[in-house]
Protein backbone atom coordinates (compact mmCIF):
# COMPACT_ATOMS: atom_id res chain seq x y z
CA UNK A 1 0.00 0.00 0.00
CA UNK A 2 2.43 2.45 0.69
CA UNK A 3 4.68 1.81 -2.84
CA UNK A 4 0.69 3.01 -4.49
CA UNK A 5 1.07 6.31 -2.42
CA UNK A 6 4.59 6.75 -3.19
CA UNK A 7 3.31 5.90 -6.75
CA UNK A 8 0.71 7.96 -6.62
CA UNK A 9 2.31 11.04 -4.94
CA UNK A 10 4.96 11.01 -7.73
CA UNK A 11 2.72 10.52 -10.57
CA UNK A 12 0.59 13.59 -9.06
CA UNK A 13 4.00 15.61 -8.73
CA UNK A 14 4.88 15.04 -12.50
CA UNK A 15 1.05 16.00 -13.54
CA UNK A 16 1.28 19.32 -11.69
CA UNK A 17 4.75 19.81 -13.52
CA UNK A 18 3.04 19.05 -17.04
CA UNK A 19 0.29 21.64 -15.76
CA UNK A 20 2.30 24.06 -15.15
CA UNK A 21 4.56 23.90 -18.51
CA UNK A 22 1.42 23.65 -20.82
CA UNK A 23 0.04 26.78 -19.13
CA UNK A 24 3.30 28.24 -19.26
CA UNK A 25 3.65 27.41 -23.33
CA UNK A 26 0.28 28.40 -23.56
CA UNK A 27 0.67 31.69 -22.61
CA UNK A 28 4.12 32.37 -24.28
CA UNK A 29 2.45 31.37 -27.23
CA UNK A 30 -0.66 33.88 -26.93
CA UNK A 31 1.93 36.66 -25.70
CA UNK A 32 4.06 35.93 -29.11
CA UNK A 33 0.68 36.14 -31.16
CA UNK A 34 0.12 39.57 -29.73
CA UNK A 35 2.52 40.66 -32.40
CA UNK A 36 1.08 39.59 -35.10
CA UNK A 37 -2.84 41.02 -34.60
CA UNK A 38 -3.83 43.73 -36.92
CA UNK A 39 -3.78 47.32 -34.81
CA UNK A 40 -6.81 48.93 -35.41
CA UNK A 41 -7.58 52.21 -34.23
CA UNK A 42 -10.64 54.08 -34.81
CA UNK A 43 -9.31 57.75 -35.69
CA UNK A 44 -7.30 55.45 -38.20
CA UNK A 45 -10.59 54.17 -40.02
CA UNK A 46 -11.99 57.35 -40.07
CA UNK A 47 -9.01 58.74 -41.78
CA UNK A 48 -8.66 56.43 -44.16
CA UNK A 49 -11.19 55.75 -47.34
CA UNK A 50 -10.70 53.42 -49.52
CA UNK A 51 -12.13 54.08 -53.22
CA UNK A 52 -14.29 51.27 -54.64
CA UNK A 53 -16.07 50.80 -57.15
CA UNK A 54 -19.66 51.00 -54.69
CA UNK A 55 -18.03 54.91 -53.44
CA UNK A 56 -17.52 55.98 -57.55
CA UNK A 57 -20.73 54.57 -58.70
CA UNK A 58 -22.18 56.84 -55.46
CA UNK A 59 -20.68 59.56 -56.03
CA UNK A 60 -21.19 59.58 -59.66
CA UNK A 61 -24.68 59.37 -59.09
CA UNK A 62 -24.81 62.21 -56.81
CA UNK A 63 -23.00 64.42 -58.99
CA UNK A 64 -25.91 63.76 -61.59
CA UNK A 65 -28.32 65.26 -58.81
CA UNK A 66 -26.52 67.93 -58.13
CA UNK A 67 -25.95 69.19 -61.70
CA UNK A 68 -30.26 68.59 -62.02
CA UNK A 69 -30.54 71.05 -59.01
CA UNK A 70 -27.77 73.48 -60.44
CA UNK A 71 -30.33 74.30 -63.43
CA UNK A 72 -32.68 77.33 -62.76
CA UNK A 73 -35.73 75.80 -63.39
CA UNK A 74 -38.30 75.04 -60.62
CA UNK A 75 -39.56 71.66 -62.10
CA UNK A 76 -35.72 70.31 -62.04
CA UNK A 77 -34.87 71.71 -58.41
CA UNK A 78 -38.12 69.40 -57.38
CA UNK A 79 -36.63 66.25 -59.34
CA UNK A 80 -32.90 66.73 -57.77
CA UNK A 81 -34.70 66.93 -54.57
CA UNK A 82 -37.09 63.92 -55.01
CA UNK A 83 -33.83 61.96 -56.38
CA UNK A 84 -31.50 63.15 -53.53
CA UNK A 85 -34.54 61.91 -51.03
CA UNK A 86 -34.54 58.75 -53.05
CA UNK A 87 -30.59 58.09 -53.35
CA UNK A 88 -30.33 58.59 -49.26
CA UNK A 89 -33.51 56.47 -48.79
CA UNK A 90 -31.42 53.67 -50.71
CA UNK A 91 -28.24 54.38 -48.63
CA UNK A 92 -30.15 53.73 -45.57
CA UNK A 93 -31.92 50.64 -46.75
CA UNK A 94 -28.50 49.17 -47.36
CA UNK A 95 -27.24 50.07 -44.23
CA UNK A 96 -29.91 47.49 -42.88
CA UNK A 97 -31.90 50.33 -41.12
CA UNK A 98 -35.54 48.39 -40.49
CA UNK A 99 -38.99 50.60 -41.54
CA UNK A 100 -41.48 50.68 -44.17
CA UNK A 101 -40.78 54.83 -45.15
CA UNK A 102 -37.80 56.75 -44.96
CA UNK A 103 -39.82 58.33 -41.95
CA UNK A 104 -39.63 55.05 -40.51
CA UNK A 105 -35.82 54.50 -41.14
CA UNK A 106 -34.79 57.88 -40.03
CA UNK A 107 -36.61 57.56 -36.72
CA UNK A 108 -33.95 54.41 -36.37
CA UNK A 109 -31.14 56.56 -36.26
CA UNK A 110 -28.77 57.51 -33.90
CA UNK A 111 -29.87 61.06 -32.87
CA UNK A 112 -27.09 62.13 -30.56
CA UNK A 113 -24.59 60.94 -33.22
CA UNK A 114 -25.42 62.42 -36.31
CA UNK A 115 -24.95 65.91 -36.12
CA UNK A 116 -27.23 66.41 -39.80
CA UNK A 117 -30.13 64.42 -38.81
CA UNK A 118 -32.11 67.55 -38.00
CA UNK A 119 -31.10 69.02 -41.53
CA UNK A 120 -31.78 65.60 -43.17
CA UNK A 121 -35.27 65.81 -41.23
CA UNK A 122 -36.38 68.84 -42.63
CA UNK A 123 -35.18 67.97 -46.78
CA UNK A 124 -37.51 65.10 -46.36
CA UNK A 125 -40.30 67.62 -45.17
CA UNK A 126 -39.58 69.72 -48.30
CA UNK A 127 -39.69 66.15 -50.24
CA UNK A 128 -43.13 65.43 -48.75
CA UNK A 129 -44.44 68.98 -49.62
CA UNK A 130 -43.51 68.59 -53.27
CA UNK A 131 -44.66 65.27 -53.64
CA UNK A 132 -48.16 65.55 -51.75
CA UNK A 133 -48.95 68.42 -51.79
CA UNK A 134 -50.43 70.10 -55.31
CA UNK A 135 -48.70 73.13 -56.73
CA UNK A 136 -46.02 73.19 -53.99
CA UNK A 137 -43.49 75.45 -55.26
CA UNK A 138 -40.18 75.64 -54.65
CA UNK A 139 -37.90 78.45 -54.36
CA UNK A 140 -33.89 78.45 -55.81
CA UNK A 141 -32.59 78.69 -51.97
CA UNK A 142 -34.61 75.93 -50.13
CA UNK A 143 -33.56 74.19 -52.85
CA UNK A 144 -29.86 74.33 -52.76
CA UNK A 145 -30.43 73.90 -48.83
CA UNK A 146 -32.20 70.72 -49.34
CA UNK A 147 -29.37 69.17 -51.64
CA UNK A 148 -26.76 70.37 -49.18
CA UNK A 149 -28.83 69.24 -45.95
CA UNK A 150 -28.91 65.75 -47.88
CA UNK A 151 -24.72 65.69 -48.78
CA UNK A 152 -24.19 66.45 -45.15
CA UNK A 153 -25.69 63.60 -43.97
CA UNK A 154 -24.10 61.52 -46.96
CA UNK A 155 -21.15 62.78 -46.33
CA UNK A 156 -21.48 62.23 -42.23
CA UNK A 157 -22.52 58.42 -43.53
CA UNK A 158 -18.71 58.41 -45.06
CA UNK A 159 -20.49 57.28 -48.75
CA UNK A 160 -19.47 60.45 -50.28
Amino acid sequence: MEIFQSGFIIFKTIMYVLVAALLGGIIYVLRKSLNFRPRFSLQEMKKKRILTAKNAVFAEKWSEIEKRAAVDLPEAAKIAIIEADKFVDGVLKKIGLPGEHMADRLDNLPTDEMRSLDALWRAHRLRNNIVHTPGFEVSPVEAGHAIENYKAFLRELGIL
